[in-house]
């Protein structure tokens, strides 16, 4: 016998030696019980798998969040910018209309310092510089859904245009 032979009937014999008794399952109903025989039988090793399945189906209904509808108002310009210079407000909207044709990501910056990362609920998903391009560099004001993850927010643009009291 090879040595992986003998770790490997170890590891059979071990699995047999705590192997779990079938479950019988009966049903009652107000008092009346009900034997379902052995299509109902369930092997208990199957139970942590049955769990574990269903523990991972209510997780993920919990933590799937749909978008909260929400007015969002800021400067577009590119996520470069936003990040790296510590911008209040664009450079100027040739600037970002240049970084967002080279395929930097428009963004909408708020006064407060939050930037929103616009994207599509689409599948497949696409980018939204189109979108956002006539206003590169503008005060905009955005209606749509917001969607927050790991401090990170995304809007699914539904309407936006320039802002009138332009700053």
């Amino acid at each position: 016998m090879a040595p992986s032979d003998a770790a490997e009937g170890f590891s059979m014999q071990w699995v047999r030696a705590i192997s779990l008794p079938r479950l019988h399952v009966t049903v009652s109903h107000r008092g009346k019980h009900s034997d379902l025989g052995e299509d109902a039988t369930m092997n208990l090793r199957d139970a942590p798998k049955l769990l574990v399945a269903f523990l991972s189906v209510v997780a993920l209904a919990a933590g799937y969040q749909a978008g909260k509808p929400t007015i969002v108002k800021g400067y577009v310009l590119d996520s470069a910018c936003a990040f790296t210079k510590n911008l209040k407000k664009p450079i100027s909207g040739e600037c970002a209309t240049a970084c967002a044709k080279a395929g930097s990501p428009l963004v909408i910056l708020t006064d407060n310092g939050t930037i929103y990362w616009p994207i599509a609920d689409t599948t497949p998903s696409g980018g939204q510089n189109e979108k956002l391009l006539p206003f590169a560099g503008q005060k905009v004001i955005a209606t749509g859904k917001v969607f927050e993850k790991g401090g990170s927010r995304a809007l699914v643009i539904e309407k936006i245009e320039l802002l009138s009291d332009q700053k």
